[in-house]
């Protein structure tokens, strides 16, 4: 590369501008090229002449075309376009409000560190991050979800729409996103599973990384971010003050529905077996005593769950008890007998008998020492690793 000019700097396309491609409509389908009231103009490299301006194109789309290809994103008038297939570094100005093919990228220039988020769901009571993009007049392209669950409240929507502008932009993706992305484009990008609410911010365990812009560029992740969000872009509808009050009256439906959701909840609080996590930042108040007997009632169910286990395993089908000698204690197995008889199944009289026998051993012959008893493994229990009882 020759010298650069004194001041000027080297950087990477996407710290400078960002951009997005434009569609060729089937050429099958004579309705997206029928002539109509409705045109939008179309520009193709063909019609494109080196560093002029665009004021007229030899072909325009229908409506349906501008509706159903282009989702009805039109490239404003101003705009620098340039093609990069075929033929390639072709650049010019748009003159006149229009869209191109996928040869040719409109080319928007970055106002400082702008943010691109695209995050299923937000609540109003976690505002923070459009709140401070419109504080400091930071570029925000925000992607939410749109379903009949209300995912971004309407209190966003109605923020975006008051503070509408080309560098504070909402779009929605109809029923598909899930993704939880925020990139701040010039110093990272946070990748997790949390939406925009207190609580999972607050209280919830998420999975969440924070990759610098550094590591980005190095591992590759920044392009892929780019065709996320092109992706992204390419499935979602600009916001309108009709989907506002269309999620507007969709709220107020589901008012009653939050009502019973919030009287069911608590009722499971009072009759729930498992204690209520209160989130990461709670401190719990109980004493010392209530902790203790909390601790012992999670081990005692705990142990009572293992015990159902091997019982399910030891009552199968075509489960045997094989003996092997250990020097154990013989409480072993009148804890098993003792359990077995109570859930039942083939091998509790079987346990019982190898408990007396050892309890109690014979004189003729056993070799058997006092004091000791051998334990009982369950061996090829449906075709599984065997089951061996622990020393007592």
């Amino acid at each position: 590369m020759n010298e650069l000019p004194e001041g000027w700097t080297v950087e990477s396309f996407s710290q400078v501008a960002s951009y997005t491609t434009g569609r060729t409509p089937a050429r099958a389908n004579p309705a997206y090229w029928a002539k109509g009231e409705r045109q939008v103009p179309w520009v193709a490299i063909s019609g494109m002449e080196q560093y002029g301006t665009i004021v007229e194109t030899a072909e325009s789309v229908s409506a349906l075309a501008f509706e159903s290809v282009f989702r009805e994103r039109i490239v404003p008038a101003g705009t620098l376009i340039m093609s990069f297939k075929l033929t390639i570094g072709r650049v010019a100005t748009l003159g006149i409000p229009a869209c191109h093919n996928e040869a040719i990228i409109s080319i928007f220039p970055r106002e400082g560190v702008d943010l691109r988020a695209a995050v299923a769901y937000a609540s109003r009571d976690n505002m923070k991050l459009f709140g401070a993009c419109a504080q400091h007049l930071k570029p925000l392209e925000f992607f939410g979800r749109y379903d009949h669950t209300e995912a971004v409240d309407p209190v966003v929507l109605k923020r975006f729409l008051d503070k509408a502008s080309p560098n504070y932009d909402c779009k929605l993706v109809p029923d598909i996103l899930h993704a939880k992305v925020i990139w701040w484009v010039e110093a990272g990008a946070y990748i997790g599973s949390a939406n925009l609410s207190d609580r999972v911010w607050i209280s919830n365990i998420e999975a969440d990384a924070f990759l610098p812009h550094d590591e980005l560029v190095e591992t590759g992740m920044e392009r892929e971010l780019l065709r996320f969000f092109e992706e992204v872009d390419d499935r979602a509808r600009p916001l309108t003050k009709e989907i506002y009050q269309e999620q507007l009256r969709l709220a107020d439906r589901r008012s009653e529905l939050s009502r019973r959701e919030y009287g069911l909840e608590q009722q499971f609080d009072k009759e729930r077996l498992l204690p209520k996590n209160h989130g990461l930042v709670f401190v719990d108040t109980k004493r010392s005593s209530e902790k203790r007997f909390q601790k012992f009632e999670q081990d005692w169910n705990d142990t009572l769950q293992v015990m159902r286990s091997i019982a399910s395993r030891v009552s199968a089908p075509g489960a045997r008890l094989q003996r092997e000698d250990r020097c154990v204690n013989c409480s072993c197995h009148l804890v098993m007998a003792c359990f077995l008889t109570s859930v039942g199944g083939p091998l509790s009289r079987e346990w019982h008998t190898a408990y007396r026998r050892d309890r109690y051993p014979r004189r003729s012959g056993d070799e058997q020492k006092p004091g000791t008893a051998s334990v009982w493994r369950v061996l090829n229990i449906a075709g599984s690793t065997p089951l061996r009882p622990q020393q007592v």
